[in-house]
């Protein structure tokens, strides 16, 4: 009897498209790939990462947080205009609710000046 697969959620289909030798992983540098393909996922977008081509596959997810690895990340966003989901359009709002702050009674003259 073969056992089924397991569907790969985002974080490891991206950590499977673009790092060299998943299967050497351990438990640790899984846990490692992950949480940085969340902080890329946060950054970009799945959007992003589902167009983007970037030609080789690299060691670590790491490498796309590195000089080297955000410059080619810039190239593939001019290359296909995508949106980054980490713009967001913020609202303004000039309506400015006054409030009163009461004075904290902090000895016995205090208390006897402000009742």
């Amino acid at each position: 009897m073969t056992k089924k697969k397991r569907k790969l959620n985002c974080h490891q289909k991206l950590i499977e498209r673009f790092v060299l030798n998943t299967e050497s992983f351990t438990g640790k540098r899984w846990a490692q790939e992950v949480k940085i393909s969340k902080d890329l996922h946060q950054k970009y977008g799945e959007e992003f990462w589902v167009k983007a081509q970037l030609g080789f596959k690299v060691k670590s997810l790491s490498w796309f947080l590195s000089p080297d690895g955000e410059k080619k990340l810039f190239e593939i966003v001019l290359q296909n205009k995508v949106k980054i989901a980490s713009v967001k359009d913020v609202e303004i709002k000039e309506e400015i609710v006054p409030h009163s702050v009461e004075k904290k009674i902090k000895n016995k003259l205090d208390f006897l000046k402000n009742g």
